[in-house]
């Protein structure tokens, strides 16, 4: 098993501030548990949840467009 994330530790990965990553929780958008009172987020379930979170646009190709 992988070592779960931290807040700071999820937040500095991500880029974004600790309150957004609290924001997130409360609003039960981002996968997470709570050990022992804490937060902790397995890494392996935050990449599942940043690729259905993304959002790609087709890629064209140029040997396509004939």
């Amino acid at each position: 098993m992988r070592k779960l994330l931290t807040i700071s530790e999820l937040s500095t990965l991500l880029n974004i501030a600790r309150k957004t990553v609290y924001n997130l929780v409360y609003r039960r958008e981002i996968p997470f548990v709570k050990v022992g009172g804490s937060l902790r987020f397995d890494p392996d379930q935050i990449d599942k949840w940043i690729k259905i979170s993304s959002w790609l646009e087709p890629i064209e190709s140029d040997g396509d467009a004939k």
